[in-house]
């Protein structure tokens, strides 16, 4: 197999054989980066397509200043958002009432356990603005600064958002766990 830097020359060059190889190399990775964002997979396969599309037309950017996989990864994040924003996915979830979710004692204090999918369904229950918060703060690693830009919100509600994101969060989990949890009380 290439090294990166091969196929990305390669890929510049317009090589489909570099192209489907990048492709198979860094697919698996990214679908699971878009369907973080996705609100199911049918969806999550349009972002990787259109994701990939936008790698292949701008790779010729790629400056080698950093990873290439976080290059890749970058577009398919950036991909993922304007999708929802496209679908009005995160602008309609941002503007729902306002909840404020109190993390039940019951979360400190039980022993929670529960398998990868079972997180990644409670994650894809959340409302999208803030699986979206959620997925760029905690997982991803942008400021909330960066966040508010991307999204076109304030620093405050992006902090809001990712409050209330993992409140909601911790309530999925215990209700997962059948373990009692209060209802929110709305602001």
């Amino acid at each position: 197999m290439l090294n990166d830097e091969k196929l990305i020359k390669q890929c510049v060059e317009g090589n489909e054989k570099a192209q489907k190889a990048l492709y198979e190399k860094y697919s698996a990775a990214m679908m699971g980066v878009c369907y973080r964002y996705a609100k199911n997979r049918t969806d999550a396969e349009d972002i990787l397509q259109e994701a990939f599309i936008k790698v292949f037309t701008s790779i010729h950017q790629f400056r080698n200043e950093g990873s290439f996989e976080g290059w890749i990864k970058r577009v398919t994040v950036t991909t993922a958002l304007n999708y929802m924003n496209r679908n009005k996915q995160i602008r309609e979830s941002l503007t729902i009432e306002a909840m404020a979710y109190e993390v039940p004692q019951q979360a400190e204090e039980a022993s929670i356990k529960l398998n990868g999918k079972d997180l990644m369904d409670c994650i894809q229950s959340l409302p999208d603005g803030f699986k979206a918060v959620l997925n760029l703060f905690a997982i991803e690693g942008f400021s909330h600064r960066e966040i508010a830009g991307m999204l076109d919100i304030s620093e405050s509600t992006s902090r809001s958002q990712y409050t209330r994101a993992k409140a909601l969060l911790a309530m999925r989990i215990l209700e997962q766990n059948k373990i009692l949890v209060p209802i929110p009380k709305t602001i």
